[in-house]
C-alpha cells in the first residue's frame, strides 16, 4: 500500500479547497451539531440533531435535510418538501417512541403510524457515530488541477488529480482511488496511475474524518452538507473513467482532465481545462447514451462515438483517439 502520506499530500487541494471548512480546534468543538436520537419512520430514518436541524435518510438510498421544533410537549418536524410529522416528547425533549406519530402531507391530509428507536451511540470497536451511515453506499468524485504553472516551454508544470470516495454499504471502510497525472517542463513524469487505498473513515455531526495508517501521515477533515453531501465533491452514480493530458508551446501550458461516467443505458463526458494564457479552468459536460458496448454524444450537430468495457472506454474523435481507464 502506498504511503499515506503520499495521500495527504494528493489530497491536499480537496482537503485546503473544501475539506478544513469543518475541521474545528478544541474551543469551538461544542458548537457542532450533535445528534441527539434517530428514529425510523416508514423505513425512512430521520436523525435529530442539537442545532434544530434533521438529515432524513429514505428507504431508497436518498438523503435530505429538514428542521424540527419543541413546543406544549410536542416535537414538530418538517422536512424539505413541506410534510411535518408530530410526534409526542418525552421529559427529556426526544419524541416517544411508544406513541403513534401523525404525518401531514403539505396538501393536509393526515396519517398514523408507528416510529421506532434507532441507536446513536457509538458503534463497538470503531468509536464513530451511527450517522456515518448518511455516506454508506456512497460514492463521490473530485478533479483538481493541483499545481499550474506556465514560464516557457520548458518551464512549467501542470498536476491534475482525479479522486473518488467509495464508501461501503457496512459504514466501515472508505475506498480512495486517485488518478494522478504531472507534467513538468514539458515532459510527462507521472502519465495517468492509478493507486487506490482501503481506509477507516468516522463521521461525527457535520465532520467527516478519514483515518491515517498508525505512524502514517494525518487524518484528512472533510465537511457533510446538511443533505448528506461532502461539500465540493460530486456524488456519483454509475462507473467512472478517467484520464489527463498536457501539452505546450512557446505561448501557454494547456491541460486537461476528461471523465465519462457511465450510469446504465447513459452516459455524461466532462471535461476540465486549464490554459495558461487565458489563467482560467473551463469546465463543461455533455450527455449521451450507452447501447450494449458502444456509446454516443452529440454536440452542436456533431457525432463523437466509441466503445466500452469493463475496463476502459475509447473515445473517437476528430483530434484522434482517446482512452479512458475505469477508476
Amino acid at each position: 500500500m502506498r504511503k499515506f502520506a503520499k495521500i495527504s499530500a494528493v489530497l491536499a487541494a480537496m482537503v485546503l479547497a473544501l475539506a478544513f471548512a469543518g475541521c474545528k480546534s478544541d474551543d469551538d468543538d461544542d458548537d457542532d451539531a450533535k445528534p441527539i436520537q434517530a428514529i425510523v419512520i416508514n423505513g425512512d430514518v430521520v436523525t435529530l440533531y442539537d442545532d434544530g436541524t434533521v438529515i432524513i435518510k429514505a428507504s431508497d438510498g436518498t438523503t435530505s435535510n429538514g428542521t424540527y421544533t419543541k413546543a406544549d410537549g410536542k416535537i414538530v418536524i418538517k422536512d424539505s418538501k413541506g410534510n411535518t410529522t408530530e410526534a409526542k416528547s418525552t421529559s427529556d425533549g426526544k419524541v416517544d417512541t411508544s406513541e403513534p406519530i401523525t404525518i401531514k402531507d403539505k396538501d393536509g391530509n393526515e396519517t398514523k403510524t408507528e416510529v421506532k428507536e434507532k441507536d446513536t451511540e457509538t458503534n463497538k470497536g470503531n468509536g464513530t457515530s451511527s450517522t456515518k451511515n448518511i455516506l454508506a453506499g456512497k460514492t463521490y468524485y473530485s478533479i483538481d488541477f493541483e499545481e499550474k504553472e506556465y514560464t516557457s516551454a520548458t518551464v512549467n508544470r501542470a498536476k491534475i488529480c482525479i479522486s473518488m470516495l467509495a464508501f461501503d454499504s457496512n459504514g466501515q471502510k472508505v475506498k480512495y482511488t486517485e488518478l494522478a497525472y504531472d507534467f513538468k517542463n514539458g515532459a510527462v513524469n507521472k502519465d495517468n496511475i492509478i493507486e487506490p487505498d482501503v481506509l477507516d473513515y468516522s463521521v461525527s455531526g457535520s465532520t467527516l474524518t478519514i483515518k491515517a495508517p498508525e505512524g502514517v501521515g494525518e487524518d484528512l477533515i472533510a465537511t457533510i452538507k446538511s443533505d448528506g453531501s461532502i461539500d465540493g465533491m460530486k456524488e456519483l452514480k454509475g462507473n467512472l473513467y478517467a484520464i489527463a493530458e498536457a501539452n505546450v508551446d512557446n505561448k501557454r501550458i494547456q491541460a486537461r482532465a476528461h471523465i465519462v461516467i457511465v450510469n446504465g443505458s447513459s452516459c455524461t463526458y466532462e471535461e476540465h481545462t486549464y490554459q495558461s494564457n487565458l489563467n482560467q479552468e473551463d469546465p463543461w459536460t455533455l450527455n449521451g447514451t450507452v447501447s450494449g458496448s458502444a456509446f454516443t454524444f452529440r454536440y452542436e450537430g456533431k457525432t463523437v462515438s466509441g466503445s466500452l468495457s469493463d475496463k476502459e472506454i475509447v473515445i473517437y474523435t476528430p483530434e484522434g483517439v482517446l482512452t479512458l481507464k475505469r477508476m
